[in-house]
């Protein structure tokens, strides 16, 4: 008896990890509980997650924004669908945008902004933010690293063009490791670029860092700012090296790098 019980316990621990499920989201926003077992140079192949017998199936890659694996680990794919732009509100070279002529926009999209993290330090802990500070933070962290790019305009509501940034999902968990605290932080945004009538240009990046916090704090005083602890209530600077990430992203995509005279 006590060996037909150890042998369900080895099949159902097998089965647990054979068929481990891995989160699909699509450009369109929806979602698919999946479970990923290729992916090829155009396209990725899955098992629905419910349906391990079922056929394995296709997607393509354009048509996927990130996949979200069992372990917890994320894979964002750049070249994932654009919004379709009718070709006569394309920018031409001829007609490049000025710089100045761009006014910046921080929008928080979070589904819940007062959820920001957690903590396993000591004990285990969701990291709240019931003051607001996290966001203007974060907003004010944009608007000055793009400044430094010579997006400067944030205040003419009169400018022809103005780039939104959507801040759709923000965390930072912080542990302790062999005695250094550890610290990961994940960013990820929508950015769209819009004239008066149309939109120019939409795209969707993320970012995401772990080390240990003593290598945040130094990067943090390298930049500039004030070397403090690196959790977000103080400053939000912490998330300082994913923003930076992400707008990085933005300025090494030739799409929207060839809208600008330069």
């Amino acid at each position: 008896m006590k060996r037909i019980f150890l042998a369900l316990i080895c099949f159902f621990i097998y089965v647990g990890f054979l068929y481990p499920q891995d989160v699909i989201y699509k450009s369109d926003g929806e979602t698919i509980d999946a479970n990923v077992i290729e992916i090829a140079i155009e396209t990725i192949k899955y098992k629905n997650y419910n349906q391990m017998d079922s056929p394995v199936r296709n997607i393509l890659k354009s048509d996927v924004f990130m996949i979200i694996y069992e372990d917890g680990t994320r894979e964002v794919f750049k070249n994932s669908k654009k919004e379709n732009i009718q070709p006569d509100h394309q920018v031409e070279r001829r007609d490049q945008i000025n710089k100045d002529q761009v006014r910046i926009q921080v929008l928080d999209n979070r589904s819940d902004p007062q959820i920001v993290g957690k903590s396993t330090q000591m004990t285990s802990r969701k990291i709240k933010d019931n003051k607001n500070k996290v966001f203007p933070a974060i907003r004010k962290l944009f608007l000055e690293r793009l400044a430094r790019k010579g997006f400067s305009n944030t205040t003419n509501t009169k400018s022809a063009y103005t780039l939104d940034i959507l801040l759709n999902e923000l965390w930072v968990e912080d542990r302790d490791a062999a005695v250094l605290v550890v610290s990961e932080q994940f960013c990820s945004v929508d950015i769209v670029l819009k004239d008066k009538s149309s939109t120019i240009y939409k795209q969707s990046f993320s970012s995401n860092n772990k080390c240990p916090a003593k290598e945040i704090r130094d990067y943090v005083t390298r930049n500039g700012y004030e070397k403090k602890t690196v959790y977000i209530f103080n400053g939000a600077t912490g998330f300082l090296k994913v923003i930076d990430d992400i707008i990085q992203k933005l300025l090494e995509d030739d799409e929207f790098i060839d809208l600008f005279a330069y």
